[in-house]
Parts: structure tokens; sequence; C-alpha cells
């Protein structure tokens, strides 16, 4: 079987099996540069209609978004934290990204123009024995 898989960085046929393909049956991409500075990990929305994605342009690795076609570039973090993986939420009105601070990493969640950076706490945990009861220190 032949599985075609596209996306917006290029499309690619995957040979499941020991089935082969033709040169009539593979489509031809040619990648288009959209961007002129140093920037990896991009991320489709759910929709395919934009790309977050790391920019070095700063110098630090801070978060972007632009339309696929790569127009409309906005810079969704200005801060002295470093990003990485950057990840939309299933409705494409949110994007999770790892911060990494001098201090700690940790995973933040923003609004998908770059509001409401909300870094995730470690919830505070009850240490328990093996038996399930809670322990002296508790």
């Amino acid at each position: 079987m032949i599985t075609k898989v596209t996306s917006l960085l290029g499309s690619w046929v995957v040979l499941l099996g020991a089935w082969q393909a033709s040169a009539a049956d593979l489509e031809i991409s040619i990648p288009i540069q959209i961007t002129h500075a140093q920037n990896f990990d991009p991320s489709p929305s759910p929709d395919g209609k934009k790309l977050v994605f790391i920019s070095m342009l700063s110098g630090k690795e801070q978060l972007f978004t632009m339309d696929a076609d790569g127009k409309n570039i906005a810079q969704l973090t200005r801060d002295d934290a470093d990003h990485e993986d950057p990840a939309w939420s299933p409705d494409g009105k949110k994007i999770a990204f790892v911060m990494i601070t001098k201090e700690r990493t940790s995973i933040a969640v923003m609004n998908a123009d770059g509001s409401n950076v909300d870094v995730l706490r470690r919830r505070s945990t009850v240490p328990f024995t093996p038996t399930g009861r809670p322990t002296a220190s508790t």
C-alpha cells in the first residue's frame, strides 16, 4: 500500500509492505523558502493556515507565527527565556511550549496571538508509602 503524507513542509510517499510505486503515482513537491533567518521546529495549526515556529532572530529562541504562505509574521514571545517544542491545541486557540530560564524549565500555554502566557506549575503532592498511607512528614 502507498500512503501519501502531505504537510505544509512537503509531501512524502511511504511504502508499506512489498508494494512499489511508479513515477506516475508520485507527486512532485518543490520546497519554497519562506523565511530568511535561523528558524526551526515549525508546527502547523490544526486548520493548516498558520505555522508556529522558533526563531533565533533576537539571539534567544523566541516563538513566532505566520500564515502558511509566509505572510503575516508575528512575534509571540519577547522575553529572556528560550522557547522550544511549540504545539497547537486541537482547536487552534492555544499554543503550548517549553520555556527555559536560568532557574527552571517549565511548560507554558498561551493564546495563539501570544497573549495570556500561563506557566504551568507543578501540583503539590502528598507523598505516600507503598501501602498507600501518608508518610510521617505530612
